[in-house]
């Protein structure tokens, strides 16, 4: 029996330590909703890219995780300005904790109802999520924490 193929998403991939390893969130949503521009932000707040605007995603030992693309390895839209190589650190893989929305709610919740999507077959949280929000690399970074905590 052969291990299924990696699901190809249009998404991106931030990750930080945590724990040892490079974790991080799976940022999804439309074209021009936002993921890169989110993923710029936490890349100058030191987080590390592992791919932008598509993701390859994979189960292992009832965990998820990211790879780019072959062709997108290390390059990231700024849109307006170009597709160049991402700024800062970059690297191939990294397990994904938590999946941010970006596709934005007129009115969105105070604190929202716990949600999960199922991602090659593991179910994850998933936020509603504003990237043009002024906070949202804290928010960001905090989700992902609660999501870490939950884990260990």
């Amino acid at each position: 029996m052969t291990a299924p193929s990696p699901e190809v998403r249009h998404a991106g991939l931030v990750v930080c330590r945590l724990g040892g390893l490079w974790r991080g969130g799976l940022i999804v949503g439309p074209s021009g909703s936002g993921k890169s521009t989110l993923a710029l932000k936490l890349i100058g707040q030191g987080w590390t890219l592992v791919s932008d605007d598509r993701t390859s995603v994979f189960q292992s030992s009832g965990r998820v995780f990211g790879v780019a693309p072959r062709p997108l390895v290390g390059l990231i839209e700024a849109r307006g300005v170009a597709v160049a190589p991402a700024p800062g650190q970059t690297t191939r893989i990294g397990e994904i904790l938590a999946i941010f929305d970006c596709t934005l709610q007129r009115d969105p919740c105070r604190i929202p109802a716990a949600a999960r999507e199922t991602l090659a077959e593991v179910s994850l949280p998933k936020l509603a999520f504003d990237p043009f929000d002024a906070a949202a690399v804290e928010k960001f970074s905090l989700a992902l924490r609660l999501a870490w905590q939950c884990n260990i």
